[in-house]
């Protein structure tokens, strides 16, 4: 009986006795989040290969209302965009255009932030490393964050100023401006309209048929929001993250990133990276410290254990939104959830010490 048995196709219906009071203990525990004051909707899904094999919508849009949220509402979903500039710097990779552990000085030259802490010529700042939360670069470019919408070069200029926080390679470290930063330097680079926002939208969204997602929201996608709250009850401001917009600004719907996780698993027939290239995508980069928000860090993923399985989790959280994605690769699973506010626990760390053993027992 193999330890990690293969993710092959399930008849459901012979498992219901299984399959059943798990769905069940799934919808309640969802169902349960809903706080009618400070997290008002809920959409989630459950996805095994290419179905998705249970959904929940929870609560209602807003407290105007009592239309509840659908598959297809739309939340923003903070940090999960940073899963954009990754995949943008994997399909470079697959291009064989560049090397993963390529010096960021190679790609742009203008980047020379201060290397306190070994000879300048030691401290190499690969593009892995600032997929991976292993830069050492600071959490923001400045204090005013948001509000930052400076061009590349007058990014850089300001960076060379800057310091690093901690020695490349040492310590998992959260940087917003890495991605923000990863997303310009490579567009620049690569692109030839060096426009980040049209090649996520050619590669990735269309190509996923991911209808509901994007960078910009407009008053259309406004109209199919879940309005977001603040923990004290006020409704959260729609705040536009300008140059960051790459480590954050996306919106989406729970069935577009079941689609997403389709694809990032192998299971759609138009896939935006080879399977080695998703291989590498999941291998965890580096083990973290005590006091992380994850056991390993990889590429852009919180990474943990759960019964024997590496899970792959991706969380974002954003004023008056909170929204996880998350897969299991040596299972084709995977679990998403939207949120109109904070989140009250890791939520898919619950649900996948529960769903990770019931389907290893089918499996086998």
């Amino acid at each position: 009986c193999p330890y990690h048995p293969e993710p092959q196709e399930i008849n459901f219906a012979n498992h219901s006795d299984v399959i059943e009071p798990l769905l069940t203990w799934l919808t309640d525990n969802i169902e349960s989040l809903v706080d009618d004051v400070t997290r008002p909707a809920i959409s989630a899904n459950l996805v095994y290969r290419d179905h998705i094999i249970w959904r929940g919508n929870y609560g209602r849009l807003n407290k105007s209302t009592n239309v509840p949220p659908n598959e297809n509402t739309i939340y923003r979903i903070a940090s999960v965009s940073k899963l954009f500039p990754t995949l943008l710097l994997f399909s470079l990779k697959d291009s064989g255009l560049l090397d993963l552990n390529a010096d960021i000085r190679s790609i742009n030259g203008r980047f020379n932030i201060k290397r306190p802490y070994l000879r300048q010529s030691e401290e190499k700042v690969t593009l892995r490393d600032m997929a991976s939360q292993y830069s050492g670069l600071p959490r923001f470019v400045c204090v005013l964050y948001h509000y930052w919408n400076g061009t590349l070069n007058e990014t850089l200029d300001y960076l060379n100023n800057q310091s690093l926080v901690f020695p490349p390679k040492t310590k998992c470290h959260y940087s917003n401006m890495a991605f923000a930063l990863l997303a310009d330097i490579l567009s620049d680079k690569y692109l030839v309209d060096k426009n980040f926002e049209g090649w996520c939208q050619r590669h990735v969204v269309e190509r996923v048929g991911m209808n509901n997602t994007g960078f910009v929201i407009t008053k259309q996608v406004e109209k199919k929001m879940a309005t977001g709250y603040m923990p004290d009850g006020s409704v959260a401001a729609l705040v536009d993250l300008n140059w960051f917009r790459p480590a954050g600004n996306y919106y989406s719907s729970a069935e577009d990133l079941a689609y997403l996780a389709m694809n990032l698993m192998g299971m759609q027939y138009n896939p935006i990276l080879s399977n080695d290239t998703l291989n590498e995508m999941f291998k965890p980069v580096a083990t973290c410290g005590f006091g992380y928000i994850a056991e390993q860090t990889g590429s852009p993923w919180e990474m943990n254990e759960h019964n024997s399985y590496l899970v792959a989790q991706k969380d974002g959280d954003i004023y008056g939104y909170s929204s996880t994605l998350t897969i299991v690769p040596d299972m084709k699973l995977s679990f998403n959830i939207l949120m109109s506010g904070s989140r009250p626990e890791n939520v898919a760390a619950k649900v996948m010490e529960k769903i990770i053993p019931a389907f290893r027992g089918i499996l086998r």
